[in-house]
């Protein structure tokens, strides 16, 4: 928050995540949303290099503290292996809430939905995942 106050600047944050309500570090996403309002430069808040299955509950986490417009820039849904340095395919569609997507491009609409205005892709996504977005806003 100091460089967006020092240089006066329009900023967004965007964290990883260790599930659907902290970041890597183990902070709330609550916490860091609440943290964020303080500063008037801070434009938008979300989440990204994440699994597509964490996307919905962290923006629900998000929207329940802050009105700003919301980030999603999740992985492909593959799931990578540290030991084998591989990827495999993601955890079966229809998460817990019945709203985990079975692509990025499906989940655009669910996440528009949730308050994300800025959506994209991170790890695996290909320029046909980014034009599917296009075709689920």
């Amino acid at each position: 928050m100091a460089l967006v106050e020092e240089f006066n600047v329009e900023a967004w944050f965007s964290f990883t995540l260790r599930d659907g309500e902290h970041i890597s570090d183990g902070t709330t996403l609550a916490n860091v949303a609440r943290l964020c309002a303080t500063q008037p430069r801070v434009v938008a808040i979300g989440v990204n290099c994440v699994p597509l299955e964490l996307v919905s509950p962290s923006l629900r986490a998000l929207r329940k503290v802050t009105s700003i417009p919301l980030i999603a820039y999740p992985n492909s849904g593959e799931c990578y292996d540290a030991l084998t340095k591989t990827w495999t395919p993601g955890p079966a569609v229809g998460g817990a809430d019945g709203k985990q997507p079975a692509s990025i491009a499906e989940g655009a609409g669910i996440w528009q939905e949730l308050g994300a205005r800025l959506i994209g892709g991170c790890c695996r996504t290909t320029p046909q995942d980014i034009a599917g977005i296009g075709r689920y806003m």
